[in-house]
């Protein structure tokens, strides 16, 4: 389960996996498949399949994650290869950790599907993976230009907020769990979210230097199958380039493990802009 996604939850059962502070990596897997499949919006239910298989061999670190409402320090961003049909054999897989073993899990996992090409994603067999790592450079200004590689998800209790100001904001309304509020609102929002990911991950941090400015922004509607519960729901996030001053403890540690909610289920990762 997922901390995110489990809002209700008594604080007291959350477990906040460790990380290491000053190192973190970012692992590139290039995916080829035997055939071309249509696309679908829905495709981070079987990324997050394909993560837990890779994951599972070592039961106590798949329970660890995934067998309780676990914080988790890792995020994912998904880039397809589609062709005019909305079709693709080929996608890019982004994850980014302040835990190694993360990377190192799904490293060695692909590893073998690489020379054995005995897993599958959405019913294709995955017959080529190319892999890269790298460290993430350590941020030591207190002011970046960041860009979302994988949409931004921020709420206050249940109800997922988005700024008057996104591109598309008009053409969407109100409902009981998404709220388009003016951007001084969804600002103090996306504040409370990375400080309560700062003080979760036991970084240190000063907060009385903090601004956030989006110079782009635009709303996206993303699907996500909860396949073992039979259900699916719509969540809304912001597509971003924003300029975020903060503490660079701060700033590390978002670039590193994604900001906002439901970052282990591909949301909220982060690249720096020049």
């Amino acid at each position: 389960m997922e901390a995110n996604a489990v809002s209700q939850t008594d604080k007291s059962e959350l477990t906040v996996i460790p990380i290491n502070k000053d190192l973190a990596f970012r692992l590139r897997l290039d995916f080829t498949l035997e055939n071309k499949i249509d696309f679908t919006g829905k495709y981070r239910s079987y990324i997050i399949s394909l993560l837990k298989t890779a994951f599972c061999d070592d039961k106590e670190f798949f329970d660890i994650n995934y067998g309780q409402v676990a914080l988790k320090p890792f995020t994912f961003s998904v880039y397809f290869f589609t062709d005019v049909l909305k079709q693709f054999n080929r996608f890019i897989l982004n994850v980014s950790s302040l835990n190694f073993a993360y990377i190192q899990k799904l490293y060695n996992y692909f590893s073998i599907v690489k020379n054995k090409k005995n897993a599958f994603f959405m019913g294709q067999r995955i017959v080529d993976v190319n892999f890269s790592i790298n460290a993430l450079e350590q941020i030591k200004t207190d002011t970046v230009i960041f860009s979302t590689f994988s949409p931004v998800v921020i709420r206050k209790g249940i109800v997922n907020l988005v700024p008057d100001t996104a591109e598309n904001a008009k053409d969407f309304h109100n409902s009981d769990r998404f709220k388009i509020v003016e951007l001084n609102y969804y600002a103090k929002f996306f504040k409370y979210s990375l400080f309560y990911l700062a003080n979760k991950f036991k970084i240190d941090i000063d907060k009385s230097k903090f601004s956030f400015m989006p110079l782009r922004a635009k709303i996206n509607f993303s699907v996500i199958d909860f396949l073992e519960k039979n259900i699916s729901i719509s969540v809304p996030a912001l597509k971003m380039d924003f300029v975020l001053t903060a503490d660079p403890r701060l700033l590390n540690l978002i670039y590193a493990i994604g900001a906002g909610a439901r970052r282990s289920e591909g949301f909220g990762m982060l690249e720096r802009k020049a």
